[in-house]
């Protein structure tokens, strides 16, 4: 039996602390092989008394590993159209598993059948936006928010490098209009 994304139920939260506790009783009944499948490491001293726990990690593929999953799943999803060199730059730059892959190639197929049929097929910055998505899934629980001590009085530029700071951080203020 595999039981995949156990990662779900590693929460200190008290729901999913009961959700983990009641599938540990469960798993502690049959007498069969159980494969825990996770994102997340977890060690369980002292769960079990009578199941022997093995931990085996499966690294992340690599380079050309990537390169192959990002055409298999271009391939799954209709998306040949790529240039190999996009592929490439892909699986050069975002290191991800296998189902990450995939997940980014079927959200950027699904974004480029949603919007007009003149703004073109897939491309390389469709992908990348999804794989980044992909890959920054757990930075938010990461995140400490930081107060600001400073002010734009505070930073030392000539005008027009102030001017344009002041562009940039406007049209990422206003990005939604």
């Amino acid at each position: 039996l595999y039981l995949a994304h156990f990662e779900v139920l590693l929460g200190d939260d008290e729901a999913a602390t009961k959700r983990r506790r009641a599938l540990i009783y469960a798993l502690d009944q049959p007498g069969f092989s159980i494969f825990l499948g996770s994102e997340q490491p977890w060690y369980p001293v002292g769960v079990w008394s009578n199941i022997h726990f093995i931990d085996v990690e499966l690294p992340l593929p690599d380079f050309a590993q990537r390169l192959q999953l990002w055409k298999q799943a271009l391939q799954k999803h209709g998306q040949q159209e790529l240039k190999d060199e996009d592929v490439s730059m892909l699986a050069n730059q975002f290191v991800l598993s296998g189902r990450q892959i995939d997940e980014a190639v079927r959200e950027a197929s699904v974004q480029v059948m949603l919007r007009a049929p003149e703004q073109g097929k897939l491309a390389r910055e469709d992908l990348s936006r999804t794989a980044r998505a992909q890959s920054n899934q757990n930075l938010r629980q990461l995140a400490q928010k930081v107060e600001m001590f400073y002010t734009w009085k505070d930073i030392v530029l000539p005008p027009r490098a102030l001017q344009q700071l002041h562009e940039v951080c406007a049209s990422i203020e206003y990005r939604h209009i």
